[in-house]
């Protein structure tokens, strides 16, 4: 910006210098055209040069602002409707948590037709869709988070919760729920520290008896501060005397 000062500034002295050159050292200028024959003095044919040169730089500057306003109302036009669906976006997130199915829906749709399914519209598709029971929707939602890094712990979670709450932690056969298993396992490396993803994941781990993986948890929890020294040690104890049993039964 200060290079772009300072050459302005020097041309607007070097033309000041030619100007006041001419002034002092006044000549005569003649132009024929046509068989017409034009005279002037020297200051005035720098000066006409001079405003020619204004008035063609103007008329470029005109051009080039003509040339685009199609982009910049394009432009304004996209700030617009990103405003717009972010403004459906906070009215939906609302509704849900106001528990209006109706309105969810609605601001749902208009998001996601303004924004173009951008990541924040899938969060809100799937809570709406719980609200309004539409579980299969739901289902779909959540799986799309699981393809965009900044939402697939919302979308793992959403599966497992729906997981837990339709089978529940065991299967119809009493073994553990393995795609629960699964989904809790997936939600554990996306987010080590999470309280919920680690109660969840080492009451499954037991039911599936993988025990050394429940003391890994227990440990996890231990060292997170989710619980104290005492606590650690009688959940080992507790896996310790489990195994022990479950050895036996298959004994």
């Amino acid at each position: 910006m200060m290079l772009k000062i300072l050459a302005y500034a020097l041309k607007i002295t070097i033309l000041l210098i030619i100007g006041f050159w001419l002034v002092e050292n006044p000549g005569d200028v003649t132009l024929e055209w046509h068989e017409q024959i034009y005279e002037t003095t020297t200051p005035v044919a720098f000066l006409a040069l001079l405003l020619g040169f204004a008035v063609v730089a103007i008329l470029y500057h005109l051009y080039r602002k003509l040339l685009s306003m199609p982009g910049m109302w394009g432009l304004r036009r996209g700030i617009k409707r990103r405003g717009q669906g972010y403004e459906a976006l906070t009215k939906g997130l609302i509704a849900v948590a106001a528990g209006d199915a109706a309105m969810a829906r609605k601001q749902t749709e208009k998001a996601r037709k303004l924004l173009d399914d951008a990541p924040l519209t899938l969060l809100l598709a799937a809570q709406a869709a719980q609200l309004n029971n539409n579980h299969e929707l739901a289902q779909d939602s959540f799986r799309q988070m699981l393809e965009q890094p900044e939402l697939a712990f919302f979308g793992v979670r959403g599966l497992l919760t729906h997981s837990l709450r339709s089978t529940g932690r065991r299967d119809s056969t009493g073994a553990v729920n393995r795609e629960a298993l699964t989904l809790a396992r997936k939600a554990f490396r996306l987010e080590p520290s999470s309280p919920w993803v680690l109660e969840t994941l080492f009451d499954l781990e037991m039911l599936a008896e993988e025990y050394d993986r429940g003391l890994g948890l227990v440990d996890q929890m231990r060292r997170l501060g989710m619980i104290d020294k005492a606590t650690a040690t009688q959940r080992r104890g507790v896996v310790f005397l489990t195994r022990s049993l479950a050895a036996e039964q298959h004994d």
